[in-house]
């Protein structure tokens, strides 16, 4: 426990003495896992049935080949996104 408390203490010193790397470093938090305590705090996970109604809408849906794809796409960017950040904040 002493370890890490020590540890702890050189990494507040650190980041006292260098706050121009405050803000690159919650972006490249933000981007790896920082978001991921937020999301599952305010989103609810989807269950069994409302993961079937969402395929049956995609599949149904009167755009059904195009719709797959902008919701593909769209993930596409967000993982892009994410790692630009990550290259940012790094």
């Amino acid at each position: 426990m002493r370890g890490w408390l020590a540890t702890a203490g050189t990494a507040l010193r650190v980041v006292i003495d260098r706050a121009e790397l405050w803000i690159p470093g919650a972006l490249a938090a933000l981007a790896f896992v920082g978001w991921v305590p937020f999301v599952l705090a305010v989103v609810p996970l989807p269950d069994a049935g409302g993961l079937a109604l969402f395929g049956a809408g995609l599949a149904t849906s009167g755009a059904w080949p195009w719709n797959v794809v902008l919701l593909s796409l769209s993930v596409l960017f967000g993982v892009l996104t994410l790692c630009l950040l990550a290259a940012l904040g790094e």
